[in-house]
C-alpha cells in the first residue's frame, strides 16, 4: 500500500472515529484508554482529557483491572472474532447506564483494541420490568387458590397450576404428560366449546368430571383469550369447583319435586299464605275434604272455612307471639254446610331479618279421630284400673276408679295434690325419673311399687307409662293396678313352696343327723365304760355337735317366715351352703356335686333365703333326675362387669322337647309326686331380683340350667320390674 493511500485511510478513519454515532474507544492491552470519540464522551457524561488517563475497568460498575486485561489478552491471544458483551458502566454523574460492547483487534503490533459500544439502558429496563411481570405473572399463577391453566390450539394444555392437584387428584406435571388421566364427562361437548373460544367466543360453562379417589366433582370454567398480533394464541382458563352448589341445588331440585309430589298427593290439606293470611297456594286435598276446589280459596282469607268466633279467639291471641309454630282444632264448614273437625298445624315462615313473609298450614281431618276418642274415653273411664293422664306435675285426666283407689269422693279432691305425693317416698325418685323418660318420648316397662292412699294406708300396685297427646299437647299416660291382694297370694306361695321343700328334705336331714348321733353315742359309753377319756373322743363329739347345729340352722333359715330383706351377699358360700343341705340326698344316691366358682366374684344383692329356695328347687330337680353313680356340677361365674351367671347341669334322664315347652306352668310337673309350683315360685323370686333363666335338657344325656343375675341394678331396692 501505498504511502498517500495510508495517509488516505488514516484520515478516513479518523474522520470515522470522531463522527460516529456509537461510542468509540481504542484501549491498550492493559485496559487503557488511548482515544475515544465524542460519542464516548457524551454516553458516560466526561470530557476527552477526563477520560484519557482512565482505565477500562474504571468507568465499569464492577471493573477489576485484571479482568478487563486478562480478558482482552486472551481475545488477542486466540486472535478471535470480534467478541460482543454487555456491561454496567458507571457515568461521571454517578448514574449506572447499560452497554453493548463490540470489542476488535485495532493493532495487533501495538496490541491495542477497538471498542465500540452503544447504550441499551432502556432495553435493559425494560428486559427487567418484562422479568418482573413475568415472575408476578408467575406467583399469581402458582399461588392462586383456584386450578389456573392455560390451553392452546395447537399444544393444547401448555400450563397447569398446582390448586389442580387438589381439585383433581393428580399433579400438574401428570397431567400435562397426560391430559386423559382425568375422565371428563362429555368430552366432545367440552373441546367444542374450547375451540368456539379460541375463535373469540366467550367461554363459560359447567363440566364434571372423576377425581383421582372416584368421586364425581363439578366445576364451572371460564377464559381471558390471549392475543398476539391480533390473533387469539391460547386461552387463559380458571376453574372453580361448584360441586357443593351443584349438589344443594340437585338437592333443592329433588326437595321441590318431592313437595310438590307430596303436596299434590297428600290427604292433608297443605296451603301457603301470606302474612295477611290471604291464599296463595293450597293443595288439591281441599277438594275432597271440604268439597273446594283449589282455585275457589286462592286469593281469599284462610280463616274462611273456620267458624267465625274460631277465627276472632285464634287472631285475639297472638298465636306466633312466643312461637314460630301453633296447633289448633277448629270446625271448618264444609261447602255442602256441615262441620268438619280439622287438626290445624299453622308455621311462621320468616326472612333474613326475622320478619314473617308467609304461613305454611298442614290441615288434617279429625272428625273420625274425635268421635273415637269420645268412645275411648268412655272405655277409660269405665276401665277397673286406674288411669291417670298428667303433664309435669299437673293433673290433666283421672278416672272414676282412680278416685277409687286414692280414696276421694271426687276427681278434684284427687287433683289439690300432685300425683307425686301418692307415690311412697322411697318410689318417688324411681317414678319421677321414669316420667322425665316417657316425656322424652319412650315407653317404660311395667315395675311394682306403693301408692299412699288419701287416709294414709299404703298399698301395692304396678304401673306403666307411655307417652300420649291429650288436647293437642304431649303428656303421659299411666296404668296403675291395685296388687295389695296379689301380692299376698305370692307371699303365701312362696311361703308354702318353702315349707314343702323342708318337709322334702326333712327326711334326709334326719338321716344326716342320725350318723353324727351315732357317733357321738358310741364315744359316749366308752367313756361310761371306765376306758381313758381321750381328748380327741371330745374333739369329736364337738366336731359331730356344730355339723347337727349347722344343718339345723340352715333348715330354721330356709323354713322360717322372714321379712324379704336385700343385702350383698358371696354367692359362691351362699351355693355351698345349699349344697351342704342337699348331701345328704347325694351321698344316699352316689351322686357326686361339684362346685366351682371363679376367684373375686362381686357380690350380689340379694334376699339369701329366696336365692337358697331357688338353688335347693333346680339342684334338687337334678338330684331326682339323675341316677346312681351320676355327677350334678355348679358353676359360678363372671360373666362381665355387670352380670353374674350360675350353672346347674347334671348328667340325669333329660326332659323331652314337648314337656320342656310347659316348664313352668302352674300345677304342670314332670315327677310322680311334684305340684309344679317350685318352677312357677323360682321363675317369680329370679325375675324379681332382675335375673333370667333358661333349661335346655337332651334326653338320655342331661339337663342343664342357667341363671343370669344382675351385678348392679340402680332400682334393685326401690322397684320391682314385672316381665
Amino acid at each position: 500500500m501505498s504511502a498517500d493511500q495510508k495517509i488516505h485511510r488514516e484520515v478516513l478513519f479518523d474522520h470515522w472515529f470522531q463522527h460516529a454515532g456509537a461510542g468509540l474507544a481504542v484501549v491498550s492491552n492493559e485496559g487503557a484508554l488511548l482515544m475515544v470519540n465524542e460519542s464516548f464522551c457524551r454516553i458516560l457524561g466526561y470530557t476527552e482529557h477526563e477520560l484519557q488517563p482512565k482505565f477500562f475497568h474504571e468507568i465499569m460498575q464492577f471493573g477489576e483491572a485484571a479482568a478487563t486485561s486478562e480478558l482482552l489478552a486472551q481475545i488477542e491471544q486466540d486472535r478471535r472474532q470480534p467478541q460482543r458483551l454487555e456491561q454496567a458502566f458507571v457515568r461521571k454523574d454517578g448514574r449506572r447506564v447499560w452497554m453493548q460492547l463490540h470489542i476488535t483487534i485495532a493493532d495487533s503490533v501495538m496490541q491495542h483494541f477497538l471498542v465500540e459500544m452503544h447504550e441499551i439502558s432502556e432495553q435493559k429496563r425494560l428486559e427487567q420490568q418484562l422479568r418482573e411481570y413475568e415472575e408476578r405473572f408467575h406467583s399469581i399463577l402458582e399461588n392462586h387458590p383456584e386450578p389456573v391453566f392455560l390451553y392452546s390450539e395447537s399444544d393444547g394444555l401448555i400450563y397447569i397450576s398446582p390448586a389442580c392437584e387438589k381439585l383433581t387428584g393428580y399433579k400438574a406435571d401428570e397431567l400435562l404428560s397426560n391430559p386423559y388421566a382425568i375422565q371428563v364427562h362429555n368430552l366432545t361437548s367440552i373441546e367444542q366449546q374450547f375451540e368456539s373460544a379460541l375463535r373469540g367466543e366467550p367461554l363459560n360453562f359447567e363440566m364434571s368430571y372423576l377425581h383421582k379417589d372416584g368421586r364425581t366433582l363439578y366445576v364451572n370454567v371460564t377464559s381471558v383469550p390471549i392475543t398476539c398480533g391480533g390473533k387469539i394464541e391460547s386461552l387463559f382458563c380458571i376453574a372453580k369447583d361448584v360441586t357443593n352448589e351443584k349438589l344443594k341445588s340437585e338437592r333443592l331440585e329433588q326437595a321441590e319435586n318431592l313437595y310438590h309430589l307430596i303436596s299434590e298427593n297428600s290427604q292433608d290439606i297443605i296451603t301457603i299464605t301470606d302474612k295477611s293470611g290471604i291464599v296463595q297456594y293450597t293443595s288439591p286435598a281441599i277438594t275432597r275434604v271440604l268439597g273446594y276446589k283449589p282455585e275457589e280459596v286462592i286469593g281469599l282469607y284462610g280463616g274462611n272455612q273456620w267458624e267465625q268466633n274460631e277465627v276472632r279467639e285464634f287472631e285475639n291471641s297472638s298465636p306466633f307471639q312466643d312461637s314460630l309454630e301453633v296447633l289448633v282444632t277448629a270446625p271448618n264448614l264444609h261447602k255442602d254446610g256441615h262441620i268438619v273437625y280439622m287438626e290445624n298445624k299453622i308455621r311462621a315462615i320468616c326472612d333474613e331479618q326475622g320478619e314473617i313473609v308467609q304461613f305454611l298450614a298442614i290441615a288434617r281431618d279429625i272428625t273420625e279421630r274425635l268421635a273415637a276418642e269420645e268412645g275411648y274415653r268412655r272405655i277409660v273411664e269405665d276401665s277397673p284400673d286406674m288411669v291417670i293422664i298428667t303433664r309435669g306435675q299437673q293433673w290433666l285426666f283421672i278416672n272414676e276408679a282412680g278416685t277409687a283407689l286414692i280414696g276421694c269422693n271426687d276427681k278434684s279432691e284427687v287433683m289439690q295434690k300432685p300425683f307425686i305425693q301418692y307415690i311412697a317416698p322411697k318410689y318417688r325418685d324411681l317414678i319421677e325419673a321414669r316420667l322425665l323418660e316417657v316425656a322424652g318420648g319412650q315407653t317404660v316397662e311395667l315395675i311394682e311399687h306403693k301408692l299412699i292412699r288419701a287416709d294414709g294406708s299404703i298399698i301395692h300396685v304396678e304401673s306403666k307409662s307411655m307417652p300420649t297427646v291429650f288436647k293437642g299437647e304431649a303428656a303421659i299416660y299411666t296404668v296403675i293396678r291395685d296388687i295389695t291382694e296379689r301380692k299376698k297370694t305370692q307371699d303365701l306361695l312362696i311361703n308354702s313352696e318353702k315349707l314343702s321343700v323342708s318337709g322334702q328334705l326333712a327326711a334326709g336331714i334326719a338321716h344326716e343327723i342320725r350318723n353324727p348321733l351315732a357317733a357321738i353315742k358310741g364315744f359316749l359309753q366308752l367313756m361310761r365304760s371306765g376306758q381313758p377319756t381321750k381328748q380327741e373322743y371330745l374333739q369329736i363329739i364337738s366336731e359331730e355337735m356344730i355339723r347337727i347345729e349347722d344343718i339345723l340352722s340352715e333348715l330354721l333359715v330356709l323354713a322360717k317366715p322372714q321379712i324379704s330383706k336385700r343385702v350383698p351377699k358371696d354367692i359362691g358360700q351362699l351355693i355351698q351352703q345349699t349344697v351342704t343341705l342337699l348331701s345328704t340326698q347325694a351321698i344316699l344316691n352316689s351322686i357326686e356335686v361339684i362346685v366351682s366358682t371363679d376367684d373375686e366374684l362381686p357380690l350380689l344383692v340379694c334376699d339369701e333365703n329366696q336365692i337358697k329356695q331357688v338353688m335347693i328347687n333346680f339342684i334338687k330337680n337334678a338330684l331326682e333326675a339323675t341316677a346312681s353313680g351320676g355327677t350334678i356340677e355348679v358353676s359360678v361365674r363372671k360373666l362381665n362387669y355387670a352380670a353374674i351367671e350360675i350353672e346347674i347341669r347334671d348328667t340325669g334322664c333329660g326332659i323331652s322337647k314337648d314337656r320342656l315347652a310347659r316348664l313352668g306352668e302352674p300345677f304342670y310337673t314332670t315327677k310322680e309326686k311334684g305340684t309344679g309350683l317350685g318352677l312357677m315360685v323360682s321363675r317369680r323370686i329370679i325375675e324379681s331380683h332382675g335375673g333370667t333363666f333358661s333349661v335346655t335338657s337332651t334326653v338320655n344325656v342331661g339337663t342343664s340350667v342357667i341363671l343370669t343375675f344382675p351385678i348392679e341394678r340402680a332400682d334393685e331396692r326401690i322397684g320391682m320390674p314385672v316381665h
